[in-house]
């Protein structure tokens, strides 16, 4: 295989579009990562340019071959993937407060609807809120809460796949800035039962877009994508003490969106003062 052979996988996400350049072997040559904002022009109306991410994915490819100084015409193929997702960028300080709060961040669960929320709930009126909040929480408990409350939907999810499908992998597999969080890792792994693991490449879905641009083009085969180009390191597994209060407060988690939906859906049928 010729090393001087190279693809480029671009990942659109809501904060930034990040490209990465790879020799045919799996080996990443070089990465780059253009930064924006998700716009709010009106509360509930979230948006972002088609011109903006048009910019950041050429600039970022035009960065991964500044960077490692090959000639365009090595690339032989280019994929882009796009989830609207986002991550979060991890905070020492809140990990350092959080860490030691009790399962549960002592009686406060987020439900994190956001933008509504989609499996298994289906529902673009869903909200997000605090349950529990009272006067003995801080800023590390709103935290901890927010990490425990999105470990609780993916387990909700998880919980609706495996009532689908019967049988799923026993380990899940966390990338992006969440990879960066020791605390959520353990959460997660707490929450769901299940042993997490990262990889050690700290790349994203672009990287997964360069080898299906490889396989695309026969400079891969199925095999090569079976092996994958990541190594996946672990890094949590379930702490068996742990799953008493966490099934506890995934049973108030199942309860919470059903009692409040009639006050979601009310709250979104209020007028919008646009300043």
């Amino acid at each position: 295989m010729n090393a001087a052979i190279h693809v480029i996988g671009v990942d659109i996400g809501t904060q930034s579009t990040k490209a990465v350049l790879v020799r045919a072997d799996g080996h990443i040559v070089a990465q780059a990562s253009i930064n924006y904002q998700v716009e709010t022009p009106k509360p509930l109306w979230p948006q972002q340019w088609p011109g903006v991410w048009l910019y950041a994915v050429a600039a970022s490819i035009c960065g991964v071959l500044a960077e490692a100084g090959v000639d365009a015409a090595s690339v032989k193929s280019l994929c882009v993937s796009s989830l609207f997702g986002g991550s979060i960028d991890p905070h020492a300080l809140l990990e350092r407060d959080a860490a030691p709060l009790p399962l549960g961040a002592d009686g406060l669960l987020f439900l994190p609807y956001l933008m509504g929320e989609c499996s298994p709930v289906w529902d673009a009126q869903a909200s997000g809120c605090f349950i529990g909040l009272g006067l003995h929480h801080g800023r590390a408990h709103l935290y901890r809460a927010v990490l425990e409350g999105v470990s609780m939907a993916l387990r909700h999810n998880i919980e609706a796949g495996v009532r689908g499908v019967a049988k799923l992998d026993d380990h899940l597999v966390v990338v992006g800035g969440a990879s960066h969080s020791d605390l959520w890792m353990q959460i997660i792994a707490d929450v769901t039962g299940r042993s997490v693991h990262t990889i050690t490449e700290d790349v994203e879905a672009s990287l997964g877009a360069a080898m299906l641009a490889a396989l695309g083009v026969g400079l891969i085969d199925d095999d090569a994508v079976r092996r994958g180009w990541v190594q996946p390191v672990r890094r949590a597994l379930p702490n068996a003490g742990s799953r008493p209060a966490y099934d506890a407060l995934f049973d108030h988690y199942q309860a919470a969106y059903p009692a409040l939906k009639p006050l979601m859906h009310g709250l979104r049928r209020q007028p919008v003062a646009v300043p």
